[in-house]
């Protein structure tokens, strides 16, 4: 009985290495897309890159699952399950009784295996984005290998105590548990570091003053502690709960392939994965594109000589990154040539007004919001030190009028020009985000290639 675990998509010697594993020249192999809502493109790409290895089917559930559906689990060499929300996959599955044809299937000798919801569910327990943007317990997994799994994880740093049972090994074949130890790590770093602002509120606030840096250095230098600052649940409330959610609603539907402009450690391009797309990420960042590849395709390139041809995306994305490039202009235009005609650039940018002033009083919710300088103002650099996670910021204060400049001569005129506007439930939760319904901290763009 073997299962196989993977964090993230596989590359072909693991896939080989899968597909060895049935012990058949050209196994039967049985895609299930349930997580991923069935969508066509992933379930084509697994014809186009498997199916010269095997012999590939697929399992839908929608409008309702096929009459043989235990006959054809139990014909099978090889059962290979799509990423997506594990939570929605297992109700499913369950519904149907199709979770006690898939241990039957296991206990006959079918090799099962799966990446990100194909991977947690073998499991008693794990980790999941399946409620929400934020990182939580599943508390309900298929069972069939003992401890917890957290797909495509570093140093997350989720708690331990919500993960019961986690712990690595073979079982019967071969699954991996990849945990990092992020907590160890924070309580080693708070042990040397110190904290920056006040715990009132989780948004980040700026201090420091202006010096000129490589931002592309900047950002490889401190990769590690970026990834541990992006990935720790709860920790970025201002991308989780104000900027994310409301870029999302931004992007057009999902389409042929989309390129991750400024692609980081990945926590954008493994969400636009989940939501239907192809996303291949890019970053100047070696390091970066590491973490990044445990979610997704991502290469190391520079964002002004990209090495794609001409119109080879359907939809570039750029989230906070455009104001993080050395040359925005080069970026834009390269951005520009790998679009094709008629398809879109979205951007979340930090608002050059909220980068450019400062709150007279930070303790008086009326003070007044002071911008001393806008066209020429300078690079304010400030450190987030919160939980032993630090990291370094550069708040470039670009003018609105540059940004639409940049995509104007790139071809590209803005059609959608939105401003964060903090919920009432982040108000709630976090009083001091109050402050940012008089002033947005973020800018949202969306821009169409002619």
């Amino acid at each position: 009985m073997q299962i196989v675990a993977m964090g993230g998509w596989a590359e072909r010697p693991l896939q080989d290495f899968v597909l060895g594993l049935t012990g058949a020249a050209r196994p039967k192999l049985l895609y299930v897309p349930t997580a991923d809502r069935e969508d066509a493109r992933p379930t084509l790409s697994i014809y186009e890159l498997l199916g010269d290895r095997a012999e590939v089917s697929h399992l839908h559930f929608f409008p309702w699952p096929p009459a043989d559906l235990r006959q054809r689990a139990l014909a099978s060499d090889l059962i290979w399950v799509g990423g997506g929300n594990t939570a929605n996959m297992l109700a499913v599955w369950r519904a149907h009784g199709f979770d006690e044809v898939l241990r039957e299937a296991w206990e006959a000798g079918v090799v099962l295996t799966g990446w990100s919801a194909g991977a947690i569910c073998w499991f008693e327990d794990g980790v999941t984005d399946s409620f929400g943007p934020q990182l939580d317990r599943l508390g309900d997994g298929l069972g069939f290998l003992p401890g917890s799994f957290l797909p495509a994880l570093r140093r997350r740093g989720a708690a331990p105590a919500r993960l019961p049972g986690a712990r690595a090994g073979r079982h019967a074949g071969r699954h991996r548990l990849r945990r990092r130890h992020g907590g160890a790590l924070r309580r080693r770093r708070a042990a040397r570091g110190r904290r920056v602002g006040p715990r009132v509120s989780r948004l980040p606030r700026r201090r420091g003053a202006d010096r000129r840096v490589s931002l592309r250095e900047s950002w490889d230098e401190q990769a590690e502690d970026w990834a541990l600052f992006a990935r720790t649940p709860g920790h970025d409330e201002a991308h989780e709960r104000l900027n994310f959610p409301a870029f999302c609603e931004l992007l057009p539907p999902p389409g042929r392939s989309t390129l991750d402009l400024g692609c980081g450690e990945g926590r954008v391009g493994v969400v636009l994965e989940r939501l239907g797309h192809r996303v291949v990420g890019i970053d100047s960042s070696p390091r970066m594109v590491e973490l990044a590849r445990e979610r997704h395709q991502a290469v190391v390139a520079d964002a002004t000589a990209l090495p794609f041809e001409d119109g080879a995306f359907d939809l570039v994305v750029a989230y906070m990154s455009l104001m993080n490039m050395d040359d925005l202009d080069a970026a834009v235009r390269e951005a520009s040539r790998v679009l094709e005609p008629g398809s879109r650039l979205c951007a979340a940018v930090l608002h050059p007004i909220f980068a450019a002033g400062e709150w007279r009083d930070k303790e008086d919710e009326e003070s007044p919001f002071v911008i001393p300088g806008y066209l020429d103002a300078p690079t304010k650099v400030w450190t987030s030190d919160r939980d032993g996670v630090r990291v370094t910021f550069h708040d470039r204060v670009i003018p609105i009028s540059v940004y639409g400049g940049a995509l104007e001569q790139a071809g590209l005129p803005i059609e959608s020009l939105r401003e964060s506007q903090p919920s009432d439930a982040l108000v709630r939760d976090v009083p001091s985000a109050a402050w940012l319904r008089r002033v947005p901290l973020f800018l949202h763009l969306r821009a169409v290639k002619r």
